[in-house]
């Protein structure tokens, strides 16, 4: 006869989860975790059980199907895993303040170059001619 299942230990939990990639963040070419991004609050292993609290970076999340299915796959490929459950919370609410070191350069980074493009697109204004503007849909610009 066997004894209970003997689990992960939490620091594997959270290694497993680490591997999880924020959808969003990959399409702005960075490679950030759900963990890099402080979006677990709480890992909690009994036995074979493994919950796992997370929140997204904003409630409408499209992508909620996708981190879940990524800690599911991640966190029940470990050892002595024999059930996975995700419990979403949403407070508090997520900031970024909640980001690692990683993460907080990162993103650092990310705004800066994008501010830079922003400012080399501009169009230019020519003398005489007033800027253009976005149509309404009512005939007027």
């Amino acid at each position: 006869m066997s004894g209970p299942s003997r689990g992960p230990s939490v620091e594997d939990v959270y290694r497993a989860l680490d591997a999880v990639k924020d959808p969003c963040m990959g399409a702005a070419g960075l490679d950030l975790s759900i963990v890099d991004l402080g979006l677990v609050y709480g890992v909690e292993v009994k036995g074979g059980a493994v919950n796992v609290e997370i929140t997204f970076t904003e409630i409408g999340c499209i992508f909620t199907h996708v981190i879940g299915c990524g800690v599911h796959d991640a966190v029940g490929a470990l050892a002595g895993v024999e059930s996975v459950q995700i419990t979403p919370r949403w407070l508090p609410l997520w900031t970024e303040e909640r980001v690692n070191e990683k993460a907080s350069r990162a993103l650092s980074g990310n705004r800066e170059a994008m501010l830079r493009k922003l400012k080399h697109k501009s169009l230019p204004v020519v003398a005489g001619q007033r800027p253009t503007s976005v149509a309404t849909g009512d005939g007027h610009a």
